[in-house]
């Protein structure tokens, strides 16, 4: 089914069924031939000085009836390599998808292995739970590869920044989660090296 789907970048006729969680985000989308969005995936670029320009995503959701097709996977796939046509000067992708800590209380929230399976299936990794305050997140990395031929930043004003008071707030204790462990400078070295060679 995913290979009948189109995807682009949302636009403000789209009907998105899911909750936008930073205020200066952007939807991905998956739409079937009616252009109807049968998914989502919520992203926003995150700028740090240190470590170079980061992907956070958010939120990679199917439709019922395309859950369980491998359309969250592919939705991710084409966001990646729609952000590295933008700029292919952004280093990585992360997102943080939550385990079960099997006590069910109220306060839990929790991914579905489905939707953590589509992450790996796209290309992330997991690199792990910090030892912190959100002991529950695995922290999912994709490091982007490098640009074929001279790189350029083509559109990368086209791709949204996540620098909203309320957005940079929340994903600097995340981000500094990456910074911490390693994690962001493993990919940055790693980058710098592949343009060395």
């Amino acid at each position: 089914m995913p290979g009948s789907l189109k995807y682009r970048l949302a636009n403000p006729a789209d009907e998105i069924k899911a909750v936008r969680d930073y205020p200066d985000s952007a939807f991905f989308v998956a739409v079937d031939d009616r252009e109807t969005v049968v998914g989502s995936v919520e992203f926003g670029v995150v700028k740090n000085w240190k470590l170079g320009d980061w992907m956070y995503v958010t939120n990679a959701f199917a439709h019922y009836g395309y859950t369980r097709e491998g359309v969250e996977a592919e939705i991710l796939r084409k966001l990646l390599e729609y952000i590295h046509e933008k700029n292919p000067g952004i280093i990585g992708a992360w997102t943080r998808v939550y385990g079960d800590d099997g006590d069910r209380g109220d306060d839990d929230v929790f991914v579905s292995e489905p939707i953590e399976k589509a992450y790996l299936d796209a290309g992330f990794t997991d690199r792990g739970k910090p030892r912190r305050v959100f002991h529950l997140a695995h922290n999912l990395v994709y490091t982007f590869p490098l640009p074929e031929g001279p790189a350029s930043r083509r559109d990368q004003k086209s791709l949204p920044v996540l620098s909203h008071r309320t957005s940079v707030k929340i994903l600097k204790s995340f981000f500094d989660e990456l910074d911490k462990a390693g994690i962001a400078g493993t990919a940055l070295a790693h980058r710098r090296s592949l343009l060395k060679a």
